[in-house]
């Protein structure tokens, strides 16, 4: 079914959005996906579903990129370990995964 493979193709890209958000989210991720075996739809499902679960859909994540009137980095930008690289989303701002456990606050 062309909806079902367009739901896994949008929960792929959300997860991957998420992981390059910080690396201990990358981490938690995969681990949710390893231990119960499931795929990148059911992650995403089983993640939105417990914060629903919970009453947490008005509590707003700590990092930077999901604050009030966060604004887009624009232009290609510096990472501290000295690269330039072109953000790919608001809240980006090293160049990898890497860097930003390397770099991290």
């Amino acid at each position: 079914m062309k909806s079902n493979e367009n739901l896994k193709k949008a929960a792929t890209f959300l997860l991957k959005y998420i992981s390059d958000l910080a690396p201990e989210y990358e981490e938690r991720i995969g681990i949710l996906k390893t231990e119960r075996g499931f795929d990148d739809l059911q992650a995403i499902g089983s993640m939105v579903c417990i914060v629903l679960d919970r009453a947490e859909h008005l509590s707003i994540p700590t990092h930077p990129a999901f604050q009030p009137n966060y604004e887009k980095l624009s232009g290609p930008i510096q990472c501290p370990c000295g690269k330039m690289f072109q953000p790919e989303y608001n809240g980006m701002n090293r160049c990898s995964n890497e860097c930003a456990y390397r770099f991290r606050v």
